[in-house]
């Protein structure tokens, strides 16, 4: 399933601009979420992660950052797509949110279903995430 376009949290823009988050070092994860959370650019937590069930392990996967710079234009993107295969029951969430893993901040954030509910994986299949093939986020000099 392909994501909807990432939001940056307003707390996790700040911690990669004055260098508390290294996207290039630091453990990056991608956690889901279930659609009783609804984030806003301001929060400073990312409620109702699904809990270790089914498949999924609460805190989330540990996804590879890349950050490049081609000609001004700064794209932060991931070398994988992160999944999860459904074993013993469905996978169902709304919100994939990537974090800092030492300190749970949330960075960035995608509602995985536009229309308001949860995207589910039943026994079996697979629940992937497919970043945008032009990235995650990208800052161009203006």
């Amino acid at each position: 399933m392909a994501a909807g376009a990432w939001q940056v949290y307003d707390e996790g823009l700040e911690d990669i601009l004055d260098g508390t988050v290294d996207l290039d070092t630091d453990t990056i994860k991608t956690q889901l979420h279930d659609v009783a959370y609804t984030p806003t650019d301001a929060d400073l937590t990312a409620a109702n992660e699904l809990s270790t069930a089914n498949g999924y392990t609460a805190g989330g996967i540990t996804i590879t950052i890349t950050v490049t710079n081609t000609a001004g234009t700064v794209t932060v993107d991931s070398t994988t797509n992160p999944q999860w295969t459904a074993s013993g029951g469905s996978i169902a969430a709304a919100t994939g949110v990537i974090i800092k893993a030492a300190t749970s901040q949330p960075l960035f954030y995608s509602d995985l279903d536009t229309g308001g509910g949860n995207l589910t994986a039943t026994d079996g299949n697979t629940f992937t995430i497919t970043f945008n093939a032009a990235g995650i986020c990208t800052v161009a000099q203006a």
